[in-house]
């Protein structure tokens, strides 16, 4: 009895090559999970949802508060009709673990004014695997209440607001 190969010149291959790719990928449940790219993502989608006067609570349950376990791939192998993924693959793929808001900043200006400032991860500058102040998106609470957001409403106020960052 003589064997079928798969040659690279017949029209045999590609159908070798998609019987082989059923095989593999028919043995496994593929689960979606949070990578940074999804999370910066749904962060800068959030942003649209702002309105200047919101209060915290309000920005807060708009922008999310949860710290997210991401992974290095968009979905991980689980047994095939297994909705969990065993902690060896987990391990495999894990990423960093971002928290929303990344980072807080409070003061009280001269009058007394409680201000806040809230940075959520939207951006990525380098492919460093860093997170860098110029990659977060500063939300800034004044009294309770959003006065606005992003670098440039923060920098126009830096002086009212009495807030040191750090800055690239």
């Amino acid at each position: 009895m003589e064997m079928i190969r798969c040659s690279r010149n017949s029209w045999f291959a590609p159908i070798c090559s998609l019987a082989v790719l059923a095989l593999v990928v028919g043995c496994r449940t593929w689960i979606p999970v949070q990578t940074v790219e999804t999370v910066r993502d749904q962060n800068r989608e959030r942003l649209v949802g702002l309105s200047v006067g919101m209060t915290k609570a309000q920005v807060l349950e708009m922008m999310g508060t949860e710290t997210v376990q991401t992974y290095t791939r968009s979905a991980l192998p689980s047994k095939k009709g297994s909705k969990t993924v065993s902690d060896e693959i987990r391990a495999l793929y894990r990423g960093k673990r971002i928290s929303n808001p990344y980072r807080t900043e409070a003061t009280r200006t001269a009058d007394g004014v409680h201000v806040e400032v809230l940075f959520y991860y939207t951006d990525q500058r380098e492919h460093d695997g860093a997170i860098t102040d110029d990659e977060l998106t500063p939300l800034v609470i004044e009294d309770g209440t959003l006065a606005g957001w992003g670098w440039s409403f923060l920098d126009q106020n830096l002086e009212k607001y009495r807030i040191e960052l750090r800055r690239p």
